[in-house]
């Protein structure tokens, strides 16, 4: 009675699993119809996404939909998954950004990279009024528990200076000597 029982249970289960497995595919077809038809082409690249390793990834629901929200019209979006929190990476407009969020689609910081075009007007006549002689170099835009900030790297011949902006008020936060006297 026992080997009966065995073979109709396996039985059973390879009868269901290319059932299971036709089950999961047309979902997953189902899901990229509603995703084509509803948002576009670009969500289908982002939803189902490969990590570093290349290994399958997939993004929650409240989280892409955060991020469609919020970044209209991104492609190539490479995105890793780490204790529970998704951290999205891509080009926008020429600037790389970083996105995290967390698993409730609540976004935790953005960060921006950018070039000295892409400082608003104000801030960057602040700098330049009171880095007179330096070159802006780097520009990070980074938005971060509902407060903006831009840090920004500045250079002239013999110093590199790190500096944030955050409601109008310029701060230094780094200087360095780039080039040092031998002794003699």
């Amino acid at each position: 009675m026992k080997k009966k029982f065995k073979i109709r249970l396996l039985a059973s289960v390879l009868a269901v699993a290319p059932f299971t497995m036709i089950v999961a595919q047309s979902q997953s077809l189902i899901a990229a119809h509603w995703l084509n038809s509803s948002i576009g082409n670009t969500a289908l690249a982002t939803k189902i996404s490969h990590d570093a390793k290349g290994k399958l990834i997939y993004i929650k629901a409240k989280v892409m939909r955060s991020f469609l929200m919020m970044f209209e019209g991104v492609t190539d979006v490479n995105w890793c998954i780490q204790n529970n929190e998704y951290l999205a990476t891509f080009l926008k407009e020429e600037k790389l950004y970083r996105v995290l969020f967390e698993s409730s689609g609540q976004m935790i910081y953005c960060i921006k990279w950018g070039t000295e075009a892409t400082l608003p007007d104000s801030i960057r006549r602040m700098i330049k009024a009171t880095y007179l002689n330096y070159t802006i170099g780097t520009v990070t835009d980074v938005y971060e528990n509902g407060k903006k900030f831009w840090t920004v790297n500045l250079e002239d011949s013999k110093n590199l200076v790190v500096v944030r902006v955050t409601d109008g008020t310029l701060e230094e936060l780094h200087h360095y000597k780039t080039h040092f006297q031998a002794s003699k």
